[in-house]
């Protein structure tokens, strides 16, 4: 990169131990459709893959810096000094850009030259990039509120962000690098760093927020914010206690209530907004020991910044642990009330359910007894008559008894008679044969005798016969014969 152009934006990275996501972040900083920047990568000391990967994008755009970790508060500073754009923007390095979030947070500042800084609604996503929903401005801050009585729909990033850091990361800034030289850089606090300096930005400078999403917020086990509950509420609690010491509040309400003259309006909407995560007698006790010394307070808050054995720090960070301890408990407690009240809905539910079945089933009993009765009267005509078929069938029973003796004798008696069928049969077989043979033999003798009669006819007729008779004639009458 030729050093001695100044680019229009300079996007400054904070990496550490971010080898999952680095390479994503990188390029959704380098593939922006607004393209005239630098990208300054901050490296906090990780001790993962993290140098190589981003050392292995070849563009001429990225200035690599590597440091001994000293936190991302630090990495971010040290970004914004060498950083040499006329806007600054912050990308985590887990974080993502949309395509085009420079472009239009660029246009919001070259546009209206009395805006300083630009946020926007957030798209988040989880370890894998996958979407989990959207955030909504500062809604989520007022769900219970009333505008009567907080500052919910003041539509001042200022006041909204008193009820919380619904900006939520230093990723979501974008804003003119001159603001830093009137406000300072981000103070070293390891979880509130960037809600403390959304706070005095907001204070002094006009800000503009965009109510779409041009940011991946990335939600993993790893966010530095889930570290510890209680050392989260005390930074909250020490950066409200010195931001109220060192900032007139009285300038962010000036001229409001003229009408009324009411002052007490502002204190009620003040009271009911400000979210101090549980640390009003910490804050009350820092305001009381600093209040009157208020240009040396610094020296009262910077040591519990740094010094992690501070006693102060740590009974704060005690009692505040045994409150989130205590509300963890009856948070459990409560979950489990209401899955046993869900179950005993449940049971009740069922319950009402089974007693409508057993009404239906008693109507259907009702009815089932009465169809019983018939059916138990026509089983009694039934039963009846099928004892007096049994009777009819035992009688049946002797006679088809009686009638069995008396078929078994009658086939005695047809086998014998049979038999002597048979025998009678082959004797008629055999009579048949003599008979046949008789029958033959007459036969022969009737031809024999056809023969002969046929003989005895010819020669009776014959001449000489005739001849005999007459000459035997008197002889035969003499004897009388014929």
């Amino acid at each position: 990169m030729d050093f001695k152009y100044n680019p229009k934006i300079s996007v400054i990275i904070p990496l550490y131990n971010h080898e999952k996501y680095i390479r994503e972040a990188v390029y959704s900083a380098l593939d922006q459709t607004f393209s005239d920047l630098e990208l300054i990568v901050i490296n906090d000391g990780s001790q993962d893959n993290s140098e190589a990967i981003v050392k292995g994008i070849k563009d001429d755009r990225i200035k690599y810096i590597y440091q001994e970790n000293q936190g991302a508060h630090n990495a971010i500073n040290r970004g914004i000094r060498i950083a040499r754009g006329e806007y600054i923007s912050i990308l985590n390095s887990d974080d993502i850009y949309y395509k085009n979030r420079l472009e239009e947070c660029l246009k919001i500042l070259e546009t209206d030259r009395s805006v300083f800084a630009v946020f926007s609604d957030m798209e988040i996503i989880d370890p894998e990039g996958n979407s989990s929903g959207f955030t909504r401005g500062a809604e989520d801050n007022w769900k219970n509120h009333n505008p009567a009585s907080s500052f919910k729909g003041e539509n001042s990033i200022f006041l909204d962000l008193l009820a919380g850091n619904f900006l939520m990361t230093s990723s979501n800034l974008f804003c003119r690098k001159g603001i830093f030289d009137k406000i300072g850089y981000f103070s070293n606090f390891r979880y509130v760093h960037d809600y403390d300096f959304f706070l005095r930005l907001c204070y002094h400078y006009n800000a503009y927020f965009i109510g779409t999403p041009l940011l991946k917020y990335r939600i993993h086990d790893s966010n530095t914010i889930r570290e510890n509950e209680a050392v989260v509420s005390f930074e909250v609690g020490l950066m409200f206690t010195h931001f109220f010491s060192q900032y007139d509040m009285g300038e962010v309400f000036k001229g409001r209530n003229i009408k009324y003259n009411d002052k007490y309006s502002d204190m009620v909407k003040f009271f009911n907004s400000l979210n101090t995560y549980k640390t009003d007698r910490m804050m009350l006790t820092l305001l009381l020991f600093g209040m009157k010394d208020r240009e040396g307070s610094n020296e009262l808050f910077k040591p519990m910044t740094e010094d992690l054995v501070n006693p102060f720090r740590k009974v704060c960070i005690d009692s505040f642990q045994t409150y989130i301890d205590s509300w963890k408990d009856s948070q459990r407690v409560w979950q489990d009330s209401q899955e046993a009240w869900r179950k005993w809905e449940e049971t009740n539910q069922r319950l009402i359910e089974t007693e409508l079945k057993l009404n239906d089933e008693y109507e259907k009993t009702k009815e089932w007894w009465q169809n019983s009765q018939e059916a138990w009267r026509k089983w009694e005509e039934t039963n009846q008559r099928l004892v007096e078929t049994v009777l009819k069938l035992n009688e049946a029973g002797e006679k088809t008894k009686e009638w069995w003796l008396n078929s078994q004798e009658a086939w005695k008696e047809v086998e014998d008679i049979s038999k002597k069928l048979m025998e009678t049969e082959q004797a008629l077989s055999k009579t048949e044969e003599k008979l046949s043979w008789t029958t033959e033999r007459l036969t022969e003798t009737e031809r024999k005798v056809q023969e002969k009669t046929q003989h005895i006819n010819i020669l009776l007729n014959s001449r000489s016969y005739l001849l005999g008779r007459a000459l035997t004639w008197p002889v035969r009458k003499l004897l009388g014969k014929k």
